[in-house]
């Protein structure tokens, strides 16, 4: 409504592989971060990491030293984003939601990989990428996926996902 001050939101993003460009979902997250950035928005992104990385205009970065990622994500970045007093989290890394984060958590899940593909990897790797999935699904208000494939996938191999789970497309670099 026109008069009235839009009040702005803080909104967590799991930037831990923005510095990884040569990965895909390091890709995604510093194209991601960037364009949030550039759109002008009234929100302040708060980009978590486990090293320094340089924050882009409307943006700050907190530090959360590890580097075992299981133990950052379920075990330090929980108090973190509860500290920075968030209104939501983004984990941009297929099941990276921390758990009592204390905010609302959206997924983006980009592909189920592991699952589809057996052979591509360890038979311990794929039961715990499907555990922590269905734990980020679960848990996760939305779930962002990249195509109607992954989309279809998602929401076939995990019910609690069906009604959650969004298209949206992968920008062009």
């Amino acid at each position: 409504q026109e008069g009235i001050a839009r009040r702005s939101m803080r909104i967590g993003i799991d930037a831990r592989l923005a510095n990884a460009p040569r990965t895909g979902i390091g890709s995604y997250t510093a194209h991601l971060i960037a364009a949030l950035a550039r759109a002008g928005a009234p929100e302040r992104f708060v980009l978590f990491a486990d090293e320094p990385l340089a924050p882009p205009p409307g943006c700050e970065t907190v530090v959360v030293p590890g580097r075992n990622r299981h133990v950052w994500t379920f075990g330090k970045l929980p108090a973190a984003c509860r500290r920075a007093r968030l209104g939501l989290f983004h984990g941009t890394a297929n099941f990276a939601v921390p758990a009592l984060a204390g905010c609302p958590l959206v997924a983006t899940v980009h592909d189920l990989i592991p699952l589809s593909c057996p052979a591509a990897v360890s038979r311990g790797h794929r039961l715990l990428f499907g555990a922590l999935v269905a734990r980020a699904v679960r848990a996760a208000r939305r779930v962002i996926t990249g195509s109607a494939f992954s989309r279809d996938e998602i929401v076939a191999r995990f019910p609690a996902a069906a009604g959650k789970v969004a298209i949206v497309p992968y920008g062009v670099d």
